[in-house]
């Protein structure tokens, strides 16, 4: 599968990183919490998360592969419509154009995505 590698791991190393509070301790000072009925008093009674996140410099594979992936669908679509207009088009009227579009055109067009991807 085409950039599968990007799916499993990140393995650059970012060049710059920054984190983010997502989520505050519930609690108040003393009672009933004051934050709508958390019970426990003190503060900090509930865990803060942190979300880490870190900027990457762009990978040339991905690129790559993104190009080769477009080449690949200008292929195909100028292959299919060579083949369009040479059989269906240019011979409209004919019989044997309904069975050339619904039998070949329109299963390729709806297979062949799922073979390229694979």
């Amino acid at each position: 599968m085409m950039l599968s590698q990007d799916l499993d791991y990140e393995f650059r190393t970012p060049i710059a990183t920054f984190s983010i509070p997502i989520g505050f301790g519930s609690g108040g000072s003393g009672g009933n919490g004051g934050n709508g009925g958390s019970s426990g008093g003190g503060e900090g009674g509930g865990a803060s998360t942190t979300l880490h996140i870190g900027l990457v410099v762009p990978s040339i594979q991905f690129w790559m592969q993104i190009a080769q992936a477009v080449l690949i669908e200008v292929l195909v679509g100028c292959l299919a419509a060579l083949f369009i207009h040479k059989f269906v088009i240019q011979r409209r009227g004919s019989s044997s154009v309904l069975l050339i579009g619904y039998g070949a055109i329109i299963p390729f067009t709806l297979c062949i995505p799922h073979v390229i991807i694979q």
